[in-house]
Parts: structure tokens; C-alpha cells; sequence
């Protein structure tokens, strides 16, 4: 990572206003040209970076937009409102591509499996549904947990699902396990998942005491949660073990990324601070409230320099 990211004197902050409302989620696109912020004011905005301007609204919403994630390719965005909806939005033309029904409830984050051909999405209702891409129908409904679900992300290879609940759990689903993990000589990717049904298999993580508020993988297939109990926790997720427990945070953790070589986890709370990690050493550094402004989101670049994004962009 850039030595320079810590250093407050040199950090590089650009601040967005045009929201009048709360901004609920940020998502850049997989170049950092572009970025998407949803807000209570039932609008997406899609900014330009490099020219540090407002492009376009995406209006259609019935209520405060809660989430949206950019595809991997770029070409869409998907967004989830307390309308109980999510869209899918062109992000060529800014259209709306396709409303998709089936929760009941806000719908709290939204993720896009590595191939862009399917979605999984999170609500209020409990529940998770996996969505096709293409035609907008529903693949896999996940119940299970036992309140509001407030996060899920595809691994990176697209195996697994994680998932993070206000019942102070995180649910971890193998979807359609392939014939490799259901053979003989590796059983033991499952043995201790229940099965659900012939497609579906999923193991509970417990340890968090708070509602967990935000879920990751790694490249290299660990699992990070971090949650309203202050800690950000390391999991193995295929056999549910608990790795590392990272102290600090004075609030509630409402994000945790990887950067890109996984030896980093960076993680944003409520008490106005981002944490960066070292993994294999645990050294924790961090960047105070003056510049995060109370950050909601935060991800690795390319470059391996740190967005974030609440009031403020941090480039």
C-alpha cells in the first residue's frame, strides 16, 4: 500500500455536495473514474472523479436509497431502496433496465457475482434473494436468519455468499456446489454446512455480540465482518472458525474491504476513524475524523490507495 495513505498531511480529500439527504452507500467503478452514492433523498448520483462534478440522477425510487453497487464490467449499477425494490440501471445511457420484485421489505445491500450474471441482494424481510442478471428472475431465496439482513458480497469466485444479520450472526451459502465439492476426496469443503435443499448448503458464523453491519472476502477466500460490538473478525469460511479478532474501534463498524493482495483490511466505524490492518502482523493504523468526515464506505484502489466515502470522497 502507498506509504504516503496514512500520512494526514498529505492525504487528498475532494468533497461532493449535492445530496439533500443522508448518503447511505458509495460504489466506484472498477477504473476509480466514476462513483455512485445513494441517498434518503430517494436519488443516485453518478459523479466523475477527475472533473470532481455531478454527471446525472438516477430518479425512481419510492423511498431512501439504502445501497448500490456498480457490476464488475461496469456496464450496470444495481440499487436497493426502503421501497422494497431493487433496479438495474444502464450506466451508458443512466436508464433503468429492470425493477425486480420479491422482497418485502428495505432492501439493505446489493452484490454482483464475478461474471455480473447474477445479484444477490439483502432486506429487512430477513431474507437474501440471488437474482439472474439477464432477466431479472429469481434463482435462490436464502432464509434462515432471524432479523434484519444489512449485508451480503459473493466471494471472488463466486461460491459462496456471505451474509451479515442484526442477529448478531453471518451466514456463509454454497450455492450449487460443483461436483469437485461434493466428491469423495473433498467433503470436507462441507462438513460442516447443513444442506437446505440439493443447490443450497450454509454454515452460521457466531461470535459477534452486536448486529453485524458489513461483510468481505479476501482474494484468498477469508471472510471479514465487523459489527456494532467495535471488532472486526477474520473467519475461515469453510469451516466457520474464527481467525483473528481486531480491537480499536470505539464505534460501530459500518464497513470492512481487502485491499487487493489481501494483506490489508481497512474498516470505517462510527467513531469517525478508518483502521488499516496488517493481517499477518495486526499493526493497526489509523486516519482520524478531521479527514473522514464520518465515512460510511471505504475500498482499495487499483494503486492501492483508499477511497472512502460518507460526506467526503478521499482519493
Amino acid at each position: 500500500m502507498n506509504s504516503n495513505l496514512l500520512d494526514v498531511d498529505k492525504v487528498d480529500v475532494k468533497i461532493f455536495k449535492g445530496h439533500k439527504g443522508e448518503v447511505n452507500s458509495c460504489s466506484f467503478t472498477s477504473d476509480n473514474d466514476l462513483f455512485a452514492t445513494a441517498s434518503d433523498d430517494k436519488q443516485i448520483i453518478i459523479w466523475s472523479v477527475s472533473k470532481k462534478t455531478r454527471l446525472c440522477e438516477l430518479v425512481g425510487h419510492k423511498g431512501p436509497v439504502n445501497t448500490c453497487k456498480f457490476s464488475h464490467n461496469n456496464k450496470i449499477l444495481a440499487s436497493g431502496s426502503h421501497d422494497a425494490t431493487v433496479r438495474l440501471w444502464k450506466t451508458s445511457t443512466s436508464a433503468c433496465m429492470n425493477i425486480l420484485f420479491g422482497h418485502t421489505k428495505s432492501v439493505e445491500s446489493v452484490s454482483f457475482s464475478l461474471d455480473d450474471s447474477q445479484l444477490c441482494s439483502s432486506s429487512w424481510d430477513k431474507t437474501l434473494i440471488v437474482w439472474s442478471v439477464e432477466n431479472g428472475d429469481t434463482l435462490y431465496t436464502l432464509t434462515g436468519h432471524t432479523d434484519c439482513v444489512k449485508a451480503c458480497t459473493f466471494s471472488y469466485d463466486s461460491h459462496l455468499i456471505a451474509s451479515g444479520g442484526w442477529d448478531n450472526s453471518i451466514r456463509v451459502w454454497n450455492i450449487k456446489p460443483t461436483i469437485k465439492e461434493t466428491g469423495d476426496q473433498a467433503k470436507w469443503l462441507l462438513r460442516k454446512y447443513k444442506k437446505l435443499n440439493d443447490e443450497v448448503y450454509v454454515i452460521t458464523l457466531t461470535g459477534h455480540t452486536g448486529n453485524v453491519q458489513a461483510v468481505a472476502f479476501s482474494k484468498v477466500n477469508v471472510l471479514a465482518s465487523g459489527s456494532f460490538d467495535k471488532t472486526v473478525r477474520l473467519w475461515n469460511p469453510f469451516n466457520g472458525n474464527m481467525l483473528k479478532v481486531f480491537y480499536g474501534h470505539t464505534g460501530w463498524v459500518k464497513a470492512v474491504t481487502f485491499s487487493l493482495d489481501s494483506t490489508e483490511l481497512a474498516s470505517t466505524a462510527d467513531d469517525g476513524t478508518i483502521h488499516v490492518w496488517n493481517i499477518l502482523s495486526e499493526k493497526c493504523n489509523k486516519i482520524e475524523q478531521d479527514y473522514t468526515d464520518l465515512a460510511q464506505y471505504c475500498s482499495f484502489s487499483k494503486t492501492g490507495g483508499l477511497l472512502t466515502s460518507g460526506a467526503a470522497a478521499i482519493v
